[in-house]
Order: C-alpha cells, then structure tokens, then sequence
C-alpha cells in the first residue's frame, strides 16, 4: 500500500484527481457543516470512531519515505496480531509472505501511484504465521489544496468467505460430475442389455450374460470413486488392472502377468477400462489362452505424448494354431460392439490383432480426457 519511490512532497493530483478532488471538497463541506453542529472535535471524533469499529484501518503517509503506516485502529491490531508500535511506521507490505501473488501487489502500488480507489483480494500473514485473505481497500485523502496527504486502507477477513464459495463450486461441480456419470452409466447399461440379446435367444445364458457385465460395470464405477473419490480426478492405473483380473488370477495365478509403471490414470476412463479389460478378460477363459493347457496373458502400458497404451497379449502355449471358433470381440459381437462403444466415447481406440499364437489388442485412451462416453 506504499509508493514504490516513497519520496517526500505531496504530488498534485492529475486532471481526473482534480475533478474528483472538487466532488470531495464539495462532499467533504457539506460534512463539515453537520460535524461542527455535533460540538465535537474532529480528532476526537475521529478516534472514537475508527476504535470502535470492527473494520480494521490504517491509515499511510506517502509523503514520508516508503510511505509507512501513521495510524491504525484497535480492529488493525486483532486481524493480524501484531502490537500498534509494531506496525506504525511500516509499509503495509510487512504482512505479505510467501503466498503473496505479485499481481494483487502490483495492482494495490498502481492504485497508490495513481491515486486511486481500488479493491484488491490479498493473502496476508499474521504475525503468528497463519495466513488469510485479505479484502484490501485504498484510497486516497487530499490536502484542502488538492495535494496528497495520505491513503487510507481498509481490511476485511474474506478467508471463511472464499473457503464457502470454494465449496459451493466444488459442490455444484461435483453435482455435475455425479449426473454425468450417471447419464453415462444409464447409457452403458442400455448398450449391454441391447448388444447382449443380439448373441442369444436363451434366457438363462442372456441373464448369466448381462449380470457379469452389470458387476464389471459396477465394479469399475467402484473405482472410480474409491481412493481421493471426487476430489481427485484420477486413479491408479495398476490398482484397475488387478482389480479387474483379480477373479482370473485366484485360478491362474502363474498365467496372467500385469506389468506397468505408476500411471493416474482419469478418473473419466475407468469404467470403460474396467468393462473393456473384463470382455478381454472373459473372451480369453471362454476361447482363448485362457482356455488352453498353458497359454497366458499380459497386460503392459505405455504413456505416449497423448495418450496412455494397454497392451492386451495373449499367447496360447501349446495351442498354437489360430482358433476355429474367434472370441467375440471378433467381427460383429455385443463385446465387440460394446468395448468399442466405450472406449471411442472417450476420445480414445481400441485395435486387435488375431495372430496364430493368440490375440493382441491396443487400448489408446487420451490423457487429457475431454470426451465422454
């Protein structure tokens, strides 16, 4: 709230200042009038005002080097904990810290070089180190001259404030959040009924067919909110993968191998990873390395400049020949249809490969998700 040059000698206040000056003089006569008929001194009236208060004020001098404090009431002294003698004859930037944005600052010094009034949102310290917000108000107070006497500033504790607004638009956003995903998984739910009764006119095998799928799909929007829940828009990509095999490998412990780094993986791309690795999951113990004597599996993944890879490899052992009968995620099958539904909804791709020693599938899905399924 000081005068980056801080010099002595009042300044004469520019065309807009002199216009504002006369609208203050005229004001300020007028307030003249009706203190004098108060039959109380100004100084007087002054301090039992501002100590009373709960608004807490300084007021500087920016006619004295580094324009420092001159003044400041009792409210002043609890906002930021600091005694009058410590905080008269200081610039008002002994409660900045570490936090501090240089912008408010820069915008608090303009003001005070042009003579301005101006409202900033600051983050200040206490003297006990405890940071708050701050609702800065400057402005100026002229001589009957015109010339510059001092700047008054006002402070308000805006801390809890902010934290309620903060609250309110992460509530609203996590609303948002919550009926996207529901919208989303309503929309998947339709597809696996649909794309299920495509393969099927059995009951019992449609029923067994659209339950597994349901309890992949909800054990994948599971994930999604386990962990930092909403608050955090990611998820360990590992922590998917093993839980999504984790049925598989209780029964073939040494034939699934899951290999991958520490990857967050966007919370936006679970569940349709989950149901994805679930189909490859189910296609290789019904037909194929999973099915054979000795074939296994691998998942692996890579992080390219826009996207994250899973790497799906199945090698069929002993089995070697190409299958007669092809999973279904081959041509046009409701797994098929399905994985590919959900994974292209969300920006990304999935491509296999169905090799004599087994199949190979690629899930790209974007690392800045901006699409939904």
């Amino acid at each position: 709230m000081g005068r980056t040059n801080g010099g002595g000698g009042g300044s004469s206040p520019s065309s807009d200042s002199s216009r504002k000056f006369m609208e203050f003089a005229e004001r300020n006569a007028r307030l003249a009038g009706r203190l004098a008929d108060l039959k109380v001194g100004s100084a007087e009236l002054f301090l039992q005002t501002t100590e009373q208060t709960r608004m807490a004020l300084c007021i500087s001098d920016p006619n004295k080097p580094d324009c420092p404090i001159v003044y400041c009431n009792q409210a002043f002294v609890e906002l930021t904990g600091y005694q009058r003698d410590d905080i008269v004859g200081q610039n008002c930037r002994f409660l900045q810290g570490r936090g501090t944005k240089p912008e408010a600052v820069s915008k608090l010094r303009q003001a005070v070089e042009t003579e301005e009034y101006t409202v900033v949102d600051i983050l200040n310290y206490r003297k006990d180190g405890t940071a708050f917000w701050n609702a800065v108000h400057v402005g100026p107070i002229y001589h009957e001259d015109g010339s510059i006497a001092y700047f008054f500033g006002s402070q308000w504790d805006i801390t809890e404030l902010l934290a309620a607004r903060e609250t309110i638009v992460e509530n609203e956003r996590i609303a948002t959040e919550l009926r996207h995903r529901t919208d989303n998984l309503f929309a998947v739910l339709a597809a696996i009924v649909r794309l299920s009764a495509k393969d099927t006119d059995d009951a019992a095998e449609l029923s067994e067919k659209i339950e597994r799928r349901i309890e992949a799909l909800a054990g994948a929007h599971r994930m999604s909110l386990t962990g930092e829940g909403l608050a955090e828009d990611k998820s360990n990509l590992r922590t998917l993968v093993e839980s999504v095999l984790r049925p598989y490998r209780n029964s073939h412990a040494d034939r699934l191998e899951i290999e991958g780094g520490a990857f967050d993986l966007s919370r936006k791309n679970i569940t349709p990873l989950g149901l994805t690795l679930h189909e490859l999951a189910t296609n290789a113990l019904k037909y194929g390395a999973l099915s054979t004597v000795d074939g296994k599996v691998r998942v692996d993944w890579k992080e390219t400049e826009q996207f994250v890879e899973i790497h799906w490899i199945e090698n069929l052992g002993s089995a070697s020949e190409r299958l007669d009968t092809h999973p279904p995620t081959q041509g046009s099958g409701s797994g098929s249809r399905l994985i590919n539904g959900v994974v292209r909804g969300t920006g990304g791709s999935i491509s296999t490969d169905y090799r004599p020693d087994g199949l190979q599938a690629t899930i790209r899905l974007p690392i800045k998700n901006k699409v939904s399924f």
